[in-house]
């Protein structure tokens, strides 16, 4: 009775979004409407129900403002509601291991072997969506074999952090034009690149992105990516700049890919 955010996740082993993918192709096919021409759209919680449905629904697009795309990154107050209210009588570990992919929009895309085209707008004055949704997104990503550029990512500045946000004119022209007609000026190109900039030079995302690459290179990695991991270090030490800063980053792998 104190959920008041569930994402469609479902109840025990019956997940919601299947259901209403069905629910929507069913009246858009008695309206001779294709996926093709679908365009989901939401914020926050309905972002991730947004992400989600159009992965079911191939061909479809999606556009999301600030969305929640990990539920464990979220609130913990909410997910455990979520978790206490949805599944009876089960340990945390065991709903993770059987149905741990619906609260993953990433473990979704691998499980339809499918990611959408995604418009994904982002309050860059929001530090939870950066650090715990936008940056992990962009991490897991490299695992997903099908990413191909499905991802267009659009950073404003406003005020309100997580609430803040896209300017409402502005999100109803990129709904109507479903985004063909849409052109980043010169002056919101280099706005994005200095919001980028910015966050990747935040003392919290240097740290984030050294035990990512600790991790996950030196750690876990092959002899060649742990010399590629004590090349870029033994760089940092020396102020020297390299080329793999901008191959292993992924907020400086966008500036130098897009700007």
């Amino acid at each position: 009775s104190d959920m008041r955010l569930g994402w469609c996740v479902g109840k025990n082993s019956e997940w919601y979004m299947p259901v209403i993918r069905d629910i929507i192709l069913k009246i858009a096919g008695k309206n001779d409407i294709k996926p093709e021409n679908m365009l989901f759209f939401g914020s926050s919680g309905g972002g991730f129900s947004a992400v989600i449905l159009s992965t079911l629904i191939k061909k479809s697009q999606v556009m999301v403002n600030n969305p929640q795309l990990f539920l464990k990154n979220y609130e913990e107050t909410h997910f455990n509601r979520m978790i206490q209210s949805c599944f009876d009588n089960q340990d945390l570990d065991s709903i993770l291991d059987e149905y741990g992919y619906r609260f993953d929009v990433v473990e979704v895309f691998k499980r339809e072997n499918h990611m959408p085209h995604m418009i994904y707008l982002i309050n860059s004055n929001s530090k939870t969506d950066i650090n715990d949704q936008l940056l992990p997104f962009i991490n897991r990503l490299d695992s997903f074999s099908e990413f191909d550029d499905q991802l267009d990512l659009l950073l404003y500045h406003t005020e309100g952090g997580h609430q803040g946000v896209y300017d409402s004119d502005r999100t109803i022209t990129l709904l109507k034009n479903h985004f063909k007609e849409y052109k980043l000026t010169t002056r919101e190109t280099l706005k994005v690149k200095k919001e980028l900039l910015k966050i990747a030079n935040t003392r919290s995302y240097r740290m984030a992105y050294f035990l990512h690459r600790f991790n996950h290179e030196f750690l876990k990695g092959k002899n060649g990516e742990r010399k590629d991991f004590l090349r870029w270090l033994a760089n940092k030490l020396v102020g020297k700049k390299s080329g793999l800063e901008y191959k292993h980053n992924p907020l400086l792998g966008l500036v130098y890919k897009y700007f």
